[in-house]
Parts: structure tokens; sequence; C-alpha cells
């Protein structure tokens, strides 16, 4: 299966995702402790595998990492809806590996979704120019 890196900004970039990357990923079973531990040993980047759409634990990790200052790239991969893609920006994420099928579904939701409840631009770039 080809598989496509999707950012958050809706830029794509084709990417292997390979069982060693995988089995590497962390998981909504992945502790908060765990997760304060990876981010004092900063790694370029955090790979969230998803087993299972239903578990929204992994919404609190992402931003569990935000909060104690992981500053580096943070990606979203596995079985995840892909309406749940800007709440995962709103978490802390910055890019999704899915397949390439679902790359125009993914982007257009990324840019459709543009403001968040309360009226607040998700990456604070004006609306309308």
């Amino acid at each position: 299966m080809s598989l496509t890196k999707v950012y958050k900004d809706a830029r794509t970039e084709s990417i292997t995702l390979d069982e060693a990357a995988v089995s590497q990923a962390l998981s909504a079973d992945t502790t908060p402790d765990e997760i304060e531990a990876i981010v004092v040993a900063s790694p370029k980047s955090l790979l969230f595998y998803l087993a299972d759409f239903k578990d929204g634990r992994v919404f609190s990790l992402i931003r569990h990492a935000r909060h104690k200052g992981y500053t580096g790239e943070i990606i979203v991969a596995g079985e995840f809806a892909l309406d749940q893609a800007n709440y995962f920006v709103k978490s802390g994420a910055d890019a999704f590996v899915v397949a390439d099928d679902q790359v125009a579904t993914l982007s257009k939701t990324l840019t459709d979704l543009a403001t968040g409840h309360n009226g607040e631009s998700v990456n604070r770039l004006p609306l309308f120019s």
C-alpha cells in the first residue's frame, strides 16, 4: 500500500512506514510518565499509531507531550477517522500518515475547518483576504 504524509497545512509527501517504525510507535496505551521520559530525550519526531479510532486517549497524550515542552514533529498514523484530524491538530499534531486514496479527503478536512468552536483560528491566519 502506498502511503502519504499529510501536514496540517495540507502539504503532502510520499512516505514509507515499515514494521519497525510501527512497532516503535507510541499508542493509546503509552502512559503520561512514558511521554515525559520521551520529551526529555527530545527525539526529532513522535509517531502515534492508533489501533482504533474510538480511543481518544491519544488526543490527551499529544497534548501532554506539548504541555511538557515537546517541540518536535508529532505524526498520527493508523486507524483514525479523517474528520478527527483537526482535533489532532488542536491537540498538537503536525502531520498524518494515510493511504494515497485518503489524501484528498484529509487535505480538504484540514483546510475546511479553519476555526474552532470559539471562533479562534487554529493557525492564526486571516480567514479572508
